[in-house]
């Protein structure tokens, strides 16, 4: 498992063999925010784009982020 950072928030990267896919979680938040991908990269970039929900999810519930 590799552990990825932006925006100083922290996810994990694992890979399925099962899926023949990349997947991860953002770690330490309110509620479940899940990315994936058939490649490294492409889980990557979802997991840039998990970050903006989740920045917006805390926003709008008025949560302070992690």
């Amino acid at each position: 498992m590799k552990i990825l950072k932006h925006q100083n928030i922290l996810g994990t990267l694992e890979y399925s063999k099962e899926d023949n896919l990349y997947f991860g979680k953002i770690l330490n938040t309110k509620g479940y925010f899940l990315y994936h991908g058939e490649t490294e990269e492409e889980a990557i970039k979802d997991f840039k784009y998990r970050i903006i929900d989740y920045l917006d999810y805390c926003k709008e519930n008025k949560i302070k982020e992690v």
